[in-house]
């Protein structure tokens, strides 16, 4: 069914970029792990030690939201098989909302911000560009 295929295709985006964005933070976990005893629900905790991250840490938090754009918006474009940016732009859309909240909730730098809000769209637009010519040219 089309609309069957139309909702994974958005679902095949999210929880795609979701896991990438989530293994990227897994290996920046390595390199700065948190304070010992600090669990992942203390938000007052995770808000503190975010406000004394190095850069590294910041920057490797923006290459997992940059590889997890383009990945949401190039396996929602190879699901969805009709071409169209709209299963991508969802996508993006709901993972910008998803930064504006954590990053309303964590002190972070406002150029931090200001590279999170914007690298969403189009960088998922890139996944989807990326898909659409892997699709032309696997049908040419």
């Amino acid at each position: 069914n089309n609309m069957v295929r139309k909702i994974l295709a958005v679902l095949g985006g999210l929880v795609s970029g979701g896991i990438v964005i989530s293994l990227v933070e897994m290996v920046a976990r390595q390199l700065h792990p948190l304070p010992t005893g600090m669990k992942m629900d203390d938000f007052a905790a995770l808000a503190e030690h975010a406000s004394k991250a190095p850069l590294s840490a910041q920057i490797a938090v923006l290459i997992g939201y940059t590889l997890g754009a383009i990945t949401a918006g190039f396996v929602s474009t190879i699901i969805a098989k009709d071409g169209k940016k709209i299963y991508t732009i969802i996508c993006a859309i709901f993972f910008l909302a998803s930064t504006i909240i954590n990053l309303s909730m964590i002190a972070t730098p406002i150029w931090f911000w200001f590279i999170a809000l914007l690298l969403w769209i189009p960088l998922s637009l890139l996944g989807h560009r990326l898909a659409s010519r892997k699709t032309d040219a696997f049908l040419h």
